[in-house]
């Protein structure tokens, strides 16, 4: 049996905005809906890039060959998005689910390997 894949993800999607706190969640339900958030979706493409392997996401970014990075769709801070970045793919994000040369929205924040480890584990 194969896993989750990006086609996949992307028919079963569904954004919801977490309620309070920010978690982050890789979403690895086998059916239903995939609802989650621009950073569970970023998350979750890199989970599907690494082989479905949570230690591999984390080499991954530790390596430098995927980066999320933190940005606005829209002045002010409730407009914050995460976008994706894999090595050789290119740009990803949930607002247009395929992979892009370039990003569909300025850089702003780079989300380093500690503080990714921190938020992956960190769950609210």
């Amino acid at each position: 049996m194969s896993g989750l894949t990006l086609e996949e993800l992307n028919e079963r999607f569904v954004y919801r905005r977490d309620p309070g706190r920010d978690r982050w969640s890789v979403l690895t339900s086998k059916t239903g809906p995939l609802i989650g958030d621009c950073e569970d979706y970023a998350l979750t493409v890199l989970w599907i890039e690494a082989g479905h392997d949570v230690a591999e996401m984390h080499r991954m970014v530790l390596r430098g060959k995927a980066a999320l990075w933190r940005t606005h769709t829209m002045p002010g801070p409730e407009h914050t998005h995460m976008m994706l970045w894999v090595k050789g793919k290119g740009w990803i994000d949930n607002t247009h689910k395929k992979w892009s040369k370039t990003p569909h929205f300025a850089k702003e924040d780079k989300i380093g390997p500690v503080m990714f480890a921190a938020s992956m584990i960190l769950k609210g």
